[in-house]
């Protein structure tokens, strides 16, 4: 056994919790659904995203992060605001939760009373690479406006399926090797295991807006 091995398997059996054994991670780690939401769904909560925006405050950090597995303070810039009560009744409904425990493969539950939308709307907005905090077992990311195309690089999710038992600062040396870059459009949202598969979200380009709306939930044991 290598150095690299044995750093990193307690570490993951440590911090994956129930998800590590989940029918998500045996796929990949996360699962594109082109309509979770109903476009009504998603027009509802654009026009909140805008609303809030005024509320909206900066998240930023620069520097490096030193957290290998979950959580940690990876450097960012975007603008980001709690949700509201359109939002609301989506992220509690019992049907969105029975959905994700069905492709999940374990039963869930919201992390929270409430999610946030996310701005990337100024150049250079970006999350860098990491894992999520230990209550967001499974996150669920839901695209409300893109002004980019498909096609036009900016804003993507990148997630790491085959260096999910990776330590972070091993990726960070080569965060190209089994990079997969996910464009998603409005309307369209991904089911990820946060806390297991690392992922980020590229720089957003020069006259480009994005706004996301977040939400987490956590697997029960």
């Amino acid at each position: 056994m290598d150095v690299a091995t044995e750093l990193k398997a307690p570490a993951i059996s440590l911090k994956a919790g129930p998800m590590a054994h989940s029918k998500l991670v045996a796929q990949g780690g996360f699962q594109v659904v082109p309509q979770l939401f109903s476009r009504d769904s998603i027009l509802a909560m654009f026009r909140e995203a805008c609303q809030l925006f005024p509320r909206a405050t900066e998240e930023r950090r620069e520097g490096e992060d030193h957290e290998d597995w979950r959580g940690g303070l990876p450097p960012r810039k975007l603008l980001s605001t709690a949700g509201g009560p359109v939002q609301d009744s989506l992220y509690a409904a019992p049907a969105l939760s029975c959905f994700l425990s069905e492709v999940i493969g374990m039963h869930i539950k919201p992390s929270s009373n409430r999610a946030s939308y996310s701005y990337y709307c100024r150049t250079g907005d970006h999350l860098a690479l990491h894992r999520d905090v230990i209550q967001c077992d499974v996150s669920v990311i839901v695209v409300i406006s893109d002004n980019a195309g498909a096609n036009q690089k900016g804003g993507e999710l990148v997630v790491y399926p085959d260096r999910m038992q990776e330590p972070l600062s091993h990726i960070r040396i080569n965060p190209e090797h089994g990079a997969v870059r996910l464009k998603l459009i409005a309307g369209e949202s991904v089911v990820l295991a946060g806390g297991i598969i690392p992922h980020l979200v590229n720089s957003v380009a020069d006259g480009q807006y994005r706004i996301t709306a977040p939400m987490c939930f956590e697997a029960l044991t």
